[in-house]
């Protein structure tokens, strides 16, 4: 089993919701960050994803202007990439 794990990239083409299900206990167990490519092919298939996420207590961020802000939570996505970070993260400096 993985000791560590401090980022995940998701980008499963409208399969994201199966790989953060596969990788639940690895993500409650570790708390990596996840970075998602959201755009919703699928009709609300990114926030199934993002419900997911929070309610195993991340918080949404995107990129935006070469920066990083609080995202609020939409029913459906266009192409946006999106970060979750685990709540018990103060920062960003927090993720090594």
């Amino acid at each position: 089993a993985l000791a560590s794990l401090r980022l995940i990239k998701i980008d499963a083409e409208n399969a994201e919701f199966a790989v953060v299900q596969g990788a639940l206990t690895t993500i409650r167990r570790l708390r990596p960050a996840i970075i998602l490519e959201a755009g919703d092919s699928l009709e609300g298939s990114t926030r199934r994803v993002v419900d997911t996420l929070l309610t195993e207590g991340y918080r949404p961020f995107e990129f935006h202007d070469w920066t990083i802000r609080p995202h609020t939570v939409v029913s459906s996505y266009g192409y946006l990439n999106l970060l979750m970070i685990p709540a018990e993260c103060n920062d960003f400096s927090s993720l090594h």
